[in-house]
């Protein structure tokens, strides 16, 4: 059954959404455009036989009516879903009509129309709120794209009513006094529709009437500027005469007089003499207007009916000029831009995401300063296509002349030199002059922007002659895309990054289609499967291929394109052999683009061999790698220099954090470097991979215990997959490294939570040692593969482990592995509430830490003595060892243990009803917590707080902390113990009983949203 009913957009981009369901395409344009006209007529019978001659006038009428029956089939599919009732959605009166059921659907237009409706019995404040609320609902023209003529008339129509609308509110709000809100709509219109002249005057008038005749100057202006870009009429006398009132306005002003102006300003002017009608108005000319007395101003146009379009598919895509009060618009499209002067190539698909990065390269050509911009990235990331969009935007709004030369099939400076002399329309004259000079003259003649496409092949010889015309011409600014930057002094990198792909938390089909990556996914397969869409079904299915595509766009194409004969969950089972899975069978792909692996191959190839070498090598690493341990591992003897090289042409990234920087590569880059690399080449590297990583886990694991220990966390976090991936070699050639790396991580992996993940690695290295005889390192890894277990709720299997390893450690000399082991036991015996045998082991471990000396091993026995104490009741006695724990922990810095022993005192408090105190051992604990990156028992103080807020009466403070915990729970996948979980609902409940629900569910989604890290700053500034 549907959760709620179908709702229908048809103005902008055209969906159906019915909630975790939504359409983006039917079968063919023609069942699209159908179901557009059951929305339009919502509720009204159409007649099979009309609707056979509206869409298929051309074909026998048997044909037609099969033609309808084909796209109606079509529709049920998508508006019938298994579990809806046939023919609920759709509704068939007899044979001879259909109809769509308003129970079962809305439609934008429908709620348009309606709210445009004005009614004698409405107030005007009702009016207001009324065209609004439809100015909202207007995201767009009718259908962008189909061209019938029904659907023109209208588009039409609805584009009136939109721009009426506009102008009547932005009077009313200019008759209230809201003059700036006037002045917002009527912007909108002239965004809406830039080559509407109606609008452009209302914005003037208002701009006038709120005593800024500069910016209706300017308004003027850009209007004027436009017109002429696009061969229109010039303005008509209406605009020409609101200019001079504006003119003489401005100049009134500075001359400290009162400016005559009234009526003017919010009506037409009075017709002109017929001597003046033959008068035309100067030409538009960027810079100051000439100033000149009122009296002998020059005189307006003679009104000219208008060639322009009321609209059409340009409306609301043409952006006037740089101006401050023109905003950034894209409309994603570059089909009414002119290509026979830019070189433009038309684009036949739609474009997705990057509008920061269109917004940040718009920016910096229009700020003047940047004249040479380079947008880099590897290949299959876009850049091809966002500089066609940006040249697309750039032609039709820029005051300069775009030209844009691809150079992808190009292999020497004289070949581009030709190529960039075409697109301008010369020809190159041998033996006259410099070839350059020749480029440089002709592009002297006008501003010109300059898109130089695809030069990584061409880098060296290109990059000179880039700087020679940026130098000569200083009205040119180039906009180059390549893999390998050009190195050139003013050269402004624009680095481009895979589209956004899903969280993973984010499955919903509505959230899914917020995501670029998924956007993409959806409209290329629905370009070779119709009636694709995202539903509850398949969206896991398309997050996960877009997120194991990395949210790479030639990827993703390459993926979608499949469609046809692979679901997405087939398409997630080949993502482990993606070079083979993702090939274009299209004619018309470029070789370098016809599958990822031929892309890749096309950047190896322009790879000096010692970089080749470097790059292959890199590919030991596993999640990235920093320059120390790219020069110790790949025996580099220019790291930086290397490393900086290799970034340069995209086949590493770069992030800066705070006190290094981290290399990476994409995974299909990562996979296709690791196929380059010779097997004897690869374990000589695994190998030194391997030790520098058991190194580091040695160098970290007495920080783990310290000052420093939160650093230290983040490191190991970052070099996880790299220790993983040293384990899994060293099991197998070289198990000591391994049991040394696992006995320095225990701490690691309790403190981090990575139960599954610890007990897993804990566990072949404890086999690792006994199959070597290690009976002490053997103990020390069941112990710590004991605790891990308890804590994820395999009680009888930890005690196995810990007792075992107990045993073996107790057959040797050494007291310290033996306290850590017996700590482990506890922990175990704990968890399956033997509380006293946990005491005795605790108590053991404290005597044999403090007979060596081991101030740490012992803060942690005596804080475990402390939690045992607590889970007996035993408060007293619970509080005293907590805080001599805690005295400990302090002096060691040891960060981790201080939130437990927090934690615990917060528990003590909470039984003696102490609320000032839980909450301030609470807050503490979290701030801990969260440095060192403890989300499980984070999550566990957010909780405590909630209900020590719940208990001091703060019930909206409690349902943020409610939010944010169950939101940090969500975000990281957490699993409750049983016995929290019923006490966390016990909080929930307690605060739903008392709360309002709107302001529960107002502070629940707030937390939910709200960064970890200003949760205890916000309880400070609540206050207890």
């Amino acid at each position: 059954m549907l959760t709620q009913p179908w709702r229908i957009y048809l103005l902008g981009t055209f969906r159906v959404v019915s909630g975790d369901q939504v359409i983006t395409r039917c079968s063919t344009r023609k069942t699209e455009e159908l179901l557009a006209l059951l929305a339009y007529r919502l509720g009204q019978q159409c007649s099979r036989s009309e609707l056979t001659d509206m869409f298929w006038p051309d074909s026998e009428i048997e044909a037609g009516y099969t033609n309808l029956r084909g796209s109606l089939l079509s529709l049920r599919r998508q508006l019938e879903p298994p579990g809806v009732p046939a023919g609920s959605v759709l509704v068939s009166h007899g044979r001879h009509a259909i109809s769509l059921n308003p129970e079962a659907a809305t439609c934008d237009v429908v709620d348009f129309r309606r709210l445009i409706k004005q009614r004698p019995t409405h107030t005007p404040e009702q009016r207001m709120q009324r065209l609004l609320a439809a100015i909202e609902l207007y995201k767009g023209e009718l259908m962008p794209g189909h061209d019938e003529v029904w659907i023109e008339d209208i588009r039409r129509s609805l584009a009136e009513q939109f721009f009426e609308a506009l102008r009547e509110v932005s009077n009313m709000m200019a008759a209230t006094g809201e003059i700036e809100r006037a002045i917002e709509h009527a912007h909108r219109a002239v965004i809406q529709d830039p080559l509407r002249e109606e609008s452009h005057c209302e914005l003037m008038r208002l701009y006038a009437l709120a005593g800024r005749p500069e910016d209706a100057v300017r308004a003027y202006e850009n209007m004027a500027r436009l017109f002429e870009r696009e061969e229109m009429d010039p303005p008509s006398r209406e605009a020409w005469s609101l200019l001079e009132q504006a003119r003489n306005s401005s100049r009134a002003s500075a001359r400290g007089t009162a400016p005559a102006r009234s009526a003017p300003w919010r009506s037409a002017p009075e017709p002109l003499a017929a001597e003046d009608d033959d008068e035309e108005p100067p030409p538009f000319r960027p810079g100051p207007a000439p100033v000149a007395d009122t009296a002998s101003a020059a005189k307006p146009p003679p009104a000219i009916p208008s060639r322009r379009p009321a609209s059409g598919p340009e409306a609301g895509a043409l952006q006037p000029s740089d101006e401050d009060d023109v905003p950034f618009v894209h409309q994603h499209t570059v089909d009414s831009v002119r290509r026979s002067d830019t070189g433009i190539p038309l684009q036949f698909t739609r474009f997705f995401g990057r509008e920061k990065e269109l917004q940040r390269i718009d920016s910096l050509v229009r700020s003047g300063l940047e004249r040479l911009i380079t947008i880099i990235g590897p290949c299959g990331i876009g850049k091809t296509r966002l500089s066609v969009e940006y040249a697309a935007l750039a032609a039709r709004s820029l005051d300069r002349r775009v030209l844009f030369v691809p150079m992808d099939d190009l292999h020497s400076a004289p070949a581009a030199m030709a190529r960039i002399a075409d697109g301008l329309g010369i020809t190159l004259r041998p033996g006259q002059s410099d070839p350059m000079k020749q480029l440089a003259d002709e592009l002297s003649l006008r501003p010109t922007l300059l898109i130089l496409d695809n030069l990584e092949q061409l880098v060296d010889e290109l990059a000179p002659l880039v700087h020679r015309l940026v130098v000569s011409v200083a009205s040119l600014i180039v906009v180059a895309t390549t893999r390998h930057a050009l190195e050139l002094s003013g050269e402004q990198l624009v680095p481009l990054e895979p589209l956004p792909v899903p969280e993973i938390t984010a499955l919903t089909p509505e959230a899914l289609m917020a995501v670029p990556s998924v956007q993409l996914f959806v409209d290329r397969a629905a370009r070779v499967v119709p009636d694709f869409a995202v539903t509850a079904r398949n969206a896991p299915d398309i997050a996960a291929v877009c997120r194991g595509l990395e949210g790479l766009p030639l990827s993703i194409e390459l993926a979608a394109a499949l469609a046809q004969d692979r679901t997405p969950k087939q398409m997630v089972r080949d993502l482990s052999r993606k070079f083979d899975f993702l090939v274009s069978r299209k004619r018309d792909v470029p070789d370098r683009h016809a599958t990822l692996r031929a892309c890749l191959e096309w950047s190896y190839r322009l790879l000096p061999e010692h970089l080749t070498e470097t790059f292959a090598a890199l590919a030991v690493f596993e999640g990235g790698f920093t320059m120390e341990a790219a020069e110790a591992v790949c025996q580099l003897e220019r790291p930086f220099a290397t490393l900086q090289e290799l970034r340069s042409r995209s086949l590493i990234t770069a992030q800066r954090l705070e006190e290094e920087v981290s290399y990476g590569m994409l995974d299909a880059l990562h996979a296709f470097a690791a196929e380059k690399l010779p097997d004897d080449r690869r374990e000589e590297l695994a190998r030194r991979h391997a030790a520098y990583f058991a190194e580091l886990c040695a160098e970290s694991e007495p920080h783990l215990w310290r000052s420093g220990q939160s650093e230290w966390l983040v490191r190991l976090t970052a070099e996880a997959p790299n220790i993983r991936a040293a384990l899994t070699w060293s099991l197998e050639r070289d198990p000591t490294t391994a049991i040394r790396i696992g006995r320095d991580l225990g701490r690691f992996w309790i403190v981090k939570g990575y139960g599954s993940d610890g007990r897993h690695w804990l566990q072949r290295c404890a086999e690792a040692a006994r199959d070597t005889g290690d009976q002490v390192s053997e103990g020390a890894l069941l112990s710590l593969c004991g605790a891990l277990s308890a804590m994820e709720g395999e009680w009888d299997e930890g005690l196995r482990q810990a007792d075992t390893g107990v045993g073996l450690v107790r057959a040797h000399d050494d007291p310290v592995a033996l306290a850590r082991a017996l700590i482990n036991l506890g922990i175990v015996r704990q968890h399956r509430g033997e509380l006293r045998d946990a005491r005795v082991a605790f108590d053991e471990a404290l005597a044999h830490a403090e007979s060596r000396g081991v101030r740490h091993v012992a803060a942690v026995a005596i804080g475990n003595s402390a939690s045992a104490c607590l889970a007996a009741g035993e408060f007293a006695d619970a509080q005293a060892l907590a805080e001599r724990a805690l005295g400990l922990a302090r002096d060691l810095g040891d960060d981790w243990l201080c939130s437990m022993l927090l934690l615990h005192l917060g528990d003590i408090a909470c039984e003696r009803y102490d609320a000032a105190s839980a909450r301030r051992h609470y807050t503490e604990a979290l701030e801990l917590l969260l440095a060192t990156g403890d989300v499980v028992h984070a999550a566990r103080a957010l909780w405590q707080l909630a209900a020590v807020l719940a208990y001091q009466e703060d019930l909206s403070g409690a349902a943020y902390l409610i939010g944010a915990a169950t939101g940090m729970q969500t975000t990281h996948g957490l699993r409750l113990d049983t016995d929290d979980d019923a006490a966390h609902r016990g909080t929930v409940e307690l605060v739903q009983d008392r709360l309002a629900v709107a302001a529960y569910e107002s502070n629940l989604a707030l937390g939910a949203d709200a960064d970890p890290s200003s949760i205890p700053q916000w309880l400070a500034v609540r206050g207890s």
